[in-house]
């Protein structure tokens, strides 16, 4: 089994972002049960929900990309041997750094959130 540097950092980034989306889920969680529990409605509460529920869809999505990711580091890649037109090179490359390239941005986002989180607690 030969596995690519980019299946490996692919694999990565999405298995950060997912543990990030689901440590942000549960903090919006647990804010937006706080938050009803003392009868507190206020545009916080309307945060609190929005923010569980993009921290949730992003960890589908990151959920995805690290199946992808983990499936592609067992399939065998293209053979040394075989050459590729420029046509099925330029679509293999925008795949692979595209797939990497929306990992990274969901995970980013999921960082930002993470990183507000903490200053607001402060």
């Amino acid at each position: 089994m030969h596995v690519s540097v980019i299946e490996v950092l692919f694999t990565a980034i999405a298995t950060i972002g997912f543990l990030f989306s689901l440590y942000n889920f549960s903090e919006a969680f647990l804010d937006a049960l706080y938050l009803a529990q003392h009868k507190i409605v206020n545009g916080r509460q309307v945060l609190a929900k929005s923010s569980g529920v993009t921290s949730g869809l992003r960890a589908v999505v990151q959920a995805i990309f690290m199946a992808v990711g983990i499936t592609y580091m067992f399939i065998p890649g293209i053979p040394s041997n075989v050459e590729l037109s420029a046509a099925q090179e330029t679509v293999r490359l925008l795949a692979s750094y595209g797939f990497v390239t929306a990992a990274l941005a969901t995970a980013v986002s999921e960082i930002i959130l993470f990183r507000v989180r903490r200053q607001l607690v402060k």
